[in-house]
């Protein structure tokens, strides 16, 4: 019994596609969407929409994913990663950022998330000033 060339060219080729939809399968079964869901408010509870909501890999700070809270505060963030916990991050201008390490896990409440206001401390402010003359 003979075997042509490119019979086993194919055989080769179909084994080489399948061994890859496998590994494919494989790293698809592994990651799992979470979708995080969340507040962010100020210290006296005012909303804070707009603010900058993302997530990083613990191991090398590479972004898993990001969004922008609604006017209403609220954020969903959902992603697709083979993580189990990540660096939580909110920030907004003249608040401090919020930073937690949190589990993924499918579905995440976390709630409101209160931002503190970033001090900025001047030891002394000198106001000059001058007045135009008129004629």
């Amino acid at each position: 019994m003979a075997c042509s060339i490119n019979s086993v060219g194919k055989e080769h080729t179909i084994r080489t596609y399948l061994f890859l939809i496998v590994i494919f399968i494989g790293f698809s079964a592994i990651s799992q969407e979470v979708s995080l869901k969340g507040k962010v408010v100020d210290t006296s509870g005012a909303l804070l929409g707009s603010a900058t909501v993302y997530l990083e890999k613990i191991a090398d700070s590479s972004l898993i994913g990001y969004t922008i809270s609604k006017a209403n505060g609220e954020f969903e963030l959902s992603e697709k990663t083979t993580e189990r916990k990540a660096n939580l991050y909110i920030s907004f201008a003249g608040f401090q950022t919020y930073q937690n390490v949190i589990e993924l896990k499918e579905e995440v409440d976390l709630g409101n998330i209160i931002l503190d206001i970033q001090e900025n401390s001047l030891d002394e402010i000198f106001l000059t000033g001058k007045a135009l003359l008129s004629e």
